[in-house]
């Protein structure tokens, strides 16, 4: 962008570099809201994290606030649940409030789950360490190398061994998404590109819908979502669907399948002959037909 090389950079996400452009009159940036948010996907067939209070204890230990603040630097939002905000059907799962930064929570679950602390500090039970295996990539999500070596180290301050393997992100794609998948966790972003909760939530959370068959990755199965999502899919009620997926969201809350982290910005530093360009909340979507550069 400085050198001339190209005109617009999608994506910004390092508030040095926001500022940078911000500042010079021979750039603009654009700031548009996102369907899309990252996780901490939870394997929830592997055991420890077959057991909710486990499950529970991982949200309880990590610190979001400390991740918007200090590596996101504002180019996210907290998320509030499992969808973003402006997808129909949208809950506010009330994370902060029922699931705020608390150390000792986590442990106290974990307590309860039959796991004391080791001579190293790492929990364990029936001579087993609470050590869980973690898949990651670089740059495929805004700064999510850098977020999942912070959650590892707050895990790690209640307990919990994550040993994160990284690789390329091709590479952990095929992975969680095949039959066999046995690590503990894996770092994921979705955005729900039709603006409905029914790409979601029946998607991700569907028991028919494990890997390889769909993208429940995180290997959930409720009998009660099941019915629920299958209920929603086939109203013609737009009411009655919005209820349905409200109570999904309802019981995803208190299972805890995975841990929302944060709903992307959609951010775009561009030069400032660049017109016409719009954001999309989807973040693959650069809609360029009625962009033109000015000469």
């Amino acid at each position: 962008m400085l050198s001339g090389d190209v005109d617009a950079f999608p994506r910004v996400a390092a508030a040095r570099s926001l500022s940078q452009f911000q500042s010079d009159k021979r750039f603009q940036v654009l700031i548009g809201g996102s369907r899309s948010k990252t996780i901490l996907a939870i394997n929830n067939k592997r055991k420890p994290l077959d057991d909710v209070r486990v499950r529970t204890a991982l949200l309880f230990a990590v610190d979001r606030k400390a991740i918007l603040d200090n590596i996101l630097e504002g180019s996210a939002v907290a998320a509030r649940g499992v969808l973003a905000p402006s997808v129909f059907g949208f809950k506010d799962m009330q994370l902060d409030r029922l699931y705020p930064f608390d150390r000792a929570k986590a442990k106290a679950l974990l307590a309860q789950a039959g796991w004391t602390p080791g001579p190293d500090g790492i929990l364990q039970k029936g001579g087993q360490r609470l050590s869980l295996s973690w898949l990651a990539a670089r740059g495929r999500y805004p700064k999510d190398g850098e977020i999942t070596e912070a959650i590892q180290a707050m895990l790690k301050e209640v307990g919990v061994e994550a040993n994160v393997q990284f690789l390329e992100w091709a590479t952990v794609f095929t992975q969680f998404r095949s039959a066999g998948f046995k690590d503990h966790m894996f770092t994921l972003g979705w955005v729900t590109s039709n603006a409905d909760a029914d790409y979601s939530l029946y998607a991700l959370f569907h028991s028919k819908q494990v890997p390889p068959t769909g993208w429940n990755t995180s290997r959930y199965a409720n009998a009660r979502v099941d019915t629920l999502v299958e209920q929603a899919r086939r109203s013609l009620n737009q009411t009655e669907r919005e209820k349905l997926y409200g109570e999904v969201q309802d019981i995803v809350r208190k299972e805890m399948v995975w841990i929302p982290v944060y709903t992307t910005k959609e951010i775009i530093a561009s030069r400032a002959n660049v017109k016409g360009f719009h954001i999309h909340p989807v973040e693959y979507n650069l809609t360029l037909s009625k962009t033109w550069i000015d000469k």
